[in-house]
């Protein structure tokens, strides 16, 4: 499946004259428009700059997708299920070792990054006020299939040796993975060497899986136990 073949257009009338564009074209304007929200985020994005830079009619650009706002949340639609097929395609051969699949599920996430940096751009900028109100419209849209992805994730851990419940565990994983998202979203020193950029940020996941592990405390968690409760 290419990355294209999995997009289904923007809304009512306007689907279907995008999607009777040949789709090289189709693929130029996805492309153009990925870049420019990546870039800017979607108060300062332009249509101008879009239209100018692919050679096309403003006019033609709103016939496909409406307005500004139904383009940027078409895109922000194919960006997430994207990100979502990619990481799909990877759940294979994970292991049952909760920590171990932790790792392999950060490595992943790197890996799509290294390979599609502009689509997790696009996810920062969800956090701009001018488009927080994107937010909630998204994670309804995509709320049964993260669900179902999230459960992919977890399905079939070994947990008869957990010492929390299974459910506290997976909350903190999943507060661990979002960390990993937003700072290699919001990270730019390893922009011109990608192989740098996976190297350094495989090497820090290993150490927050060792130290999930072996714990922070010297001698072992028992020394410490006087700590609980404590502020």
């Amino acid at each position: 499946m290419t990355l294209w073949s999995i997009f289904y257009g923007g809304f009512g009338l306007e689907k279907t004259a995008f999607k009777n564009l040949p789709r090289e074209k189709q693929n130029l304007i996805l492309e153009g428009c990925i870049e420019e929200f990546a870039r800017y985020g979607y108060e300062k994005a332009s249509t101008n700059r879009i239209v100018k830079k692919l050679g096309i009619a403003k006019g033609s650009l709103f016939l496909y997708f409406g307005n500004k706002e139904n383009l940027y949340f078409t895109i922000m639609e194919f960006a997430i299920r994207e990100v979502i097929s990619s990481i799909e395609e990877r759940l294979f051969d994970l292991p049952v070792d909760i920590l171990r699949r932790l790792k392999k599920i950060a490595e992943v996430m790197i890996e799509i990054y290294a390979k599609k940096p502009l689509l997790f751009r696009l996810f920062l900028g969800l956090t701009e006020k001018e488009a927080y109100s994107f937010h909630d419209r998204l994670a309804l849209r995509f709320s049964g299939e993260t669900q179902k992805l999230i459960e992919n994730i977890f399905k079939g851990i070994k947990t008869k040796n957990l010492k929390y419940d299974l459910e506290s565990t997976m909350e903190f994983i999943r507060w661990v993975l979002i960390g990993i998202k937003t700072d290699i979203v919001g990270d730019t020193r390893y922009g011109s060497s990608i192989e740098e950029f996976k190297k350094y940020y495989k090497e820090k996941i290993g150490l927050a899986i060792k130290f999930m592990s072996d714990g922070i405390y010297k001698g072992g968690r028992g020394k410490n136990e006087s700590c609980r409760g404590r502020t």
